[in-house]
């Protein structure tokens, strides 16, 4: 990921938090450490979201729990580092991407506009 990473304080990164997609088909709850935030602005998160610049915050995977629902996965066929490297989580019946899981590794990367709670997400432009 081309990322610009803003690590929080230790003391202050544990969260228990819930978002979930667009229709609320999915929901999820993160509850353990905000390892990092930070922005992606690859050319696979680009096609993904539709967007320019992806907020994400960056948990263990044994943090994030599905509460109801079951995401949809996809690899993009675009040559940005997100789809070299791992796939993306999503709701089928909506579209929301909400996470991208690397293809090695014990992290995943929750989309920050997910969030029920968007403040979570501090980094500064």
């Amino acid at each position: 990921m081309d990322t610009t990473n803003d690590p929080i304080e230790s003391s202050a990164n544990v969260v228990r938090t819930t978002g979930s997609c667009h229709c609320g088909e999915i929901t999820y709850t993160v509850d353990g450490p905000i390892l990092k935030q930070s922005y992606c602005d690859c050319a696979a998160c680009h096609k993904a979201t539709g967007t320019l610049r992806v907020p994400w915050i960056t948990v263990q995977q044994a943090s994030l729990t599905i509460d109801k629902g079951e995401p949809s996965t996809v690899r993009g066929a675009t040559a940005g580092g997100c789809d070299r490297h791992g796939s993306w989580r999503f709701c089928r019946n909506c579209g929301t991407n909400l996470f991208w899981m690397p293809d090695h590794g014990d992290q995943v990367d929750v989309l920050a506009g997910t969030l029920d709670d968007v403040s979570l997400f501090r980094i500064e432009d």
